[in-house]
């Protein structure tokens, strides 16, 4: 009988034992399985590697080893900041070749700064840096990985903030498919702690003028010039930070997940809302949130004529405004101003000093087609507008004339390279400065459309054609072709007919509206009549406008005359200032 239960004390120990061991035998059975991981860690102060350490313990539990067989060494696996024994430090670079890898992590780029590395000390003090940041050549070494298809890239939180310079973090934000908006947070389940860097406290101090006594839970937020906001206890709601998976989420990896989260964070906006899969929700108090609030606003660029419902939809179009006058712009910004509930920016507002146009106000406050003087004035108004509207203030576009911009009803005229080097007065975009640019070395050397002669003697520019008191002279700059016509008498009565041949083998035969006067290969007519009115006409079949949008698009009415060469018929120059927009009853849809 003894012999018996002594057996059974034994089977149960055995079973006791397996049962303990069980997670390791069952690991030690667990198949091995290959996968070549590039770890990126740019913040190795110390031999504990403690910002990839977690990482590697998570490899090597799961049985992921190199190709060759090797387990994953903390010390030896990944590129970036290396400590050395004896106090001094190594690189160890992004490797020629990343054809071989099947992921790339990234764990931290923050870098190491003088007072860890040197000092040894870890409270999170300010100093100089030793070694950190992401550089170009790496960020051109990621997205080539990426591109080669099939390949995982990770980045862990602080990827691309400081100190990656602004273009590198600019390109990383575009790799991974988001918009970094310069604040970073993290959860303190005590802010009195040690654990609340030095830095924190210190730029509290300077920023606020008292002392840094926080104490209980609390949320810091700080953007990347150092600003914060603190959110204490009674700030907060009883989650703190909360990290949980959305619904794409749950889809992907068929559970719901929701739990607490107190390391740092970013703060980022996706390009595809889509593709995200978890996010971090701040638990906040009413306190919580409208502190928040006072620490943001909306920015907004507001324009006078467009969208087109500032010009047919009645509520804007019979807007009083702080003068008495009706004023569409003054009555969507009384719209945006109502719809927040944080101040507005109007971050850009005014209209350009175009000869072309591109969007028309009902109020004359017209996208192009503006002299200089107008425009000032328009401008003036809009911030007078701005103002009584009670926004939170406005940026005006802009400081200087910009040659190299482009706008939608020109655009496909010209060629796209070659855009800064001309001046477009059609193009209304590249008037909207204060400033604009004058060609020409100097002030002296500029040509001024003012009917005096001193700017042409003074640069000596000659005739090209001369018949007793009348004359006609030609100059240009990068800006305009400049056209003198000197007579000997001009009435309102007199008319003058300049024609330019700019292209060969096509152009009209005969001036508008002299058809007894027969000449070849006019492909503009400039029609001056008397002292006030001018006009330049183009040949129909060198329109691009009509080729556009009536033979391409078929927009207009067809001129069948103008597939022919010298048909005898001008047009006027147009442009395009909106297309029409129908719906189809039958299916709903904008046409």
């Amino acid at each position: 009988m003894e012999k018996r239960a002594f057996g059974w004390i034994y089977v149960y120990i055995v079973l006791a034992v397996a049962v303990l061991s069980a997670p390791y035998w069952l690991w030690w059975l667990k198949p091995k399985t290959q996968l070549e991981l590039l770890i990126v860690d740019e913040t190795v102060s110390d031999q504990s590697y403690r910002e990839h350490q977690g990482l590697i313990w998570l490899l090597r539990s799961q049985k992921y080893v190199h190709r060759n067989g090797e387990r994953y060494e903390a010390a030896r696996d990944y590129v970036g900041f290396v400590p050395k024994d004896d106090g001094t430090y190594g690189v160890r670079p992004f490797p020629k070749a990343m054809d071989r890898y099947d992921a790339v992590y990234v764990a931290d780029t923050y870098g190491v700064y003088e007072e860890e590395f040197v000092r040894k000390r870890t409270d999170g003090a300010r100093s100089a840096k030793v070694h950190g940041g992401l550089d170009g050549e790496e960020m051109k070494a990621l997205w080539q990985f990426a591109r080669q298809g099939g390949k995982t890239l990770i980045a862990e939180f602080n990827s691309m903030a400081h100190p990656t310079e602004k273009a590198v973090r600019t390109s990383f934000a575009q790799l991974f498919g988001l918009q970094w908006t310069g604040w970073i947070g993290r959860y303190f389940p005590d802010l009195g702690s040690r654990e609340v860097p030095v830095w924190v406290k210190e730029n509290y101090e300077t920023q606020y003028g008292k002392r840094f006594a926080f104490r209980g839970p609390g949320i810091v937020l700080v953007d990347e010039t150092d600003r914060l906001i603190i959110l204490d206890r009674r700030d907060i709601g009883a989650d703190g930070v909360v990290f949980s998976y959305t619904k794409a989420g749950e889809k992907r990896w068929g559970e719901k997940v929701r739990a607490p989260y107190s390391y740092w964070f970013d703060i980022v906006e996706p390009i595809d809302e889509r593709e995200v899969l978890a996010t971090y929700t701040l638990s906040l108090s009413e306190r919580g949130k409208e502190k928040l609030r006072a620490g943001l606003f909306a920015s907004y660029h507001i324009y006078p004529y467009y969208p087109d419902f500032l010009n047919k939809e009645e509520k804007y179009l019979n807007y009083m405004d702080w003068s008495g006058e009706p004023n569409s712009y003054a009555g969507y910004l009384h719209d945006m101003k109502a719809a927040h509930r944080m101040p507005v920016l109007v971050a850009e507002f005014g209209v350009p000093s175009s000869r072309g146009m591109a969007h028309r106000n009902v109020h004359g406050k017209n996208q192009g087609f503006l002299s200089e003087q107008e425009q000032g004035e328009i401008d003036r108004k809009l911030f007078e507008d701005i103002v009584h509207e009670r926004m939170a203030g406005g940026l005006l576009f802009s400081w200087q004339d910009e040659w190299f911009k482009r706008t939608w009803n020109t655009m496909e005229y010209d060629t796209p390279d070659r855009r800064p080097f001309w001046l477009n007065v059609q193009t209304n975009e590249q008037h909207f400065g204060l400033l604009r640019f004058d060609p020409g070395p100097s002030a002296a050397a500029m040509i001024k459309v003012d009917g005096r002669k001193d700017d042409w003697t003074f640069n000596g520019i000659k005739p090209a054609w001369a018949d007793g008191k009348r004359a006609l002279y030609v100059t240009s700059d990068e800006g305009y072709l400049y056209v003198r016509l000197d007579s000997r008498r001009i009435t309102d009565g007199t008319t003058a007919y300049i024609a330019f041949d700019t292209i060969p083998d096509q152009g009209q035969s005969r001036l508008p509206g002299l058809p007894s006067v027969r000449t070849a290969g006019i492909d503009f007519a400039l029609v001056i009549h008397g002292k006030e009115s001018a006009r330049l006409l183009i040949d129909s079949y060198y329109d691009t406008f009509y080729y556009h949008y009536g033979h391409q698009l078929h927009m207009m009415p067809a001129a069948p005359y103008a597939n022919r060469k010298d048909n005898g018929v001008y047009h006027p120059i147009r442009l395009t200032l909106n297309k029409k927009i129908g719906r189809d009853s039958r299916q709903g849809g904008a046409l």
